[in-house]
């Protein structure tokens, strides 16, 4: 199947700082509002497969697994620090009629 949008949720309700987990078939998505741009990631560390959605957020878009500390940028999924070295999926957004959309590609 093709990619395309899939709406999540209205834009307020995640607001400027805010963070959402949404599963969507075998996906979690982490979907974060930074200074009213949304961006979504897989909800799991490259490392070690852990949750991300209570990572510590840094200069914007710098998200660190509470686990073991590694960073990405959620803007390109890029590892910036070890322990992990493999970027994380990152999902094309976009606000359409008021909704956050993601761009999925599902079966």
């Amino acid at each position: 199947m093709a990619k395309q949008f899939y709406t999540f949720c209205p834009v307020d309700d995640i607001p400027d700082g805010g963070r959402e987990v949404f599963d969507v078939d075998t996906l979690s998505i982490l979907l974060l509002n930074v200074g009213g741009a949304f961006y979504a990631v897989e909800n799991l560390c490259s490392h070690a497969a852990y949750t991300l959605e209570n990572g510590a957020l840094y200069e914007g878009c710098q998200l660190e697994c509470p686990t073991h500390g590694a960073v990405f940028d959620i803007r390109t999924g890029e590892a910036l620090s070890a322990p992990a070295y493999t970027p994380i999926k990152t999902f094309a957004t976009r606000i359409e009629n008021g909704d956050v959309q993601v761009e999925l590609d599902l079966e």
